[in-house]
């Protein structure tokens, strides 16, 4: 993958559980500059209910609206549901 511009960044993704057949290809995303969590959830098409647990750099982030940085890494664990 090439570096990314001064307007991109790029975000590694780990993706958990049911949602670990989405990770792209790459396991990295590039999105614009001054995207937040929400921003990746969307382009992955998950659904932000289903993230019950979102890491960023191995730190818990509840607020979606958290602003990422080139080469963050973001861990997305969902609900797992059982009986």
């Amino acid at each position: 993958m090439s570096a990314p511009s001064s307007d991109n960044i790029v975000v590694r993704i780990n993706l958990m559980g049911g949602l670990k057949e989405l990770t792209p290809g790459d396991s990295q995303l590039t999105l614009s500059a001054g995207s937040a969590i929400s921003d990746v959830l969307a382009a992955l098409n998950i659904n932000p209910a289903r993230a019950q647990i979102v890491l960023v750099n191995g730190k818990p982030h509840p607020d979606h609206g958290h602003g990422l940085s080139d080469q963050d890494e973001l861990t997305v664990i969902p609900l797992v549901g059982g009986g």
